[in-house]
């Protein structure tokens, strides 16, 4: 007889609590990011990210009504693209934990 931990729900609950916990890692370092990354007249729209958890995990949004606006730009304004820079910082940074847990699952 085998005991295969890897089809037990000990392995399961296991990996679930891992990705969970890098799940909210990644979402505070976006937070993080974007808040750094955030241009800055008011402060409004710096203090305006929330992370916020969700059946899929976490999710960070910007409730400033016009993040859009800075971040894309208009017919009268370049963009800032602070969302997709703090993106990239925080992709980098993770993708090699990502990978690693990625791999324990298989």
């Amino acid at each position: 007889m085998i005991f295969d931990l890897k089809n037990s729900s000990i392995y399961s609950g296991l990996l679930e609590k891992r990705l969970n916990a890098v799940s909210e890692a990644v979402a505070d370092d976006f937070k993080k990011n974007a808040e750094d990354l955030s241009p800055v007249k008011t402060g409004h729209l710096k203090a305006s990210w929330q992370k916020e958890q969700n059946a899929e995990g976490f999710s960070v949004t910007n409730t400033a009504e016009y993040a859009g606006f800075v971040n894309n730009g208009t017919s009268k304004q370049v963009g800032q693209h602070f969302f997709e820079r703090a993106k990239v910082l925080t992709e980098q940074k993770f993708s090699k934990i990502a990978e690693d847990t990625l791999n324990e699952i298989k």
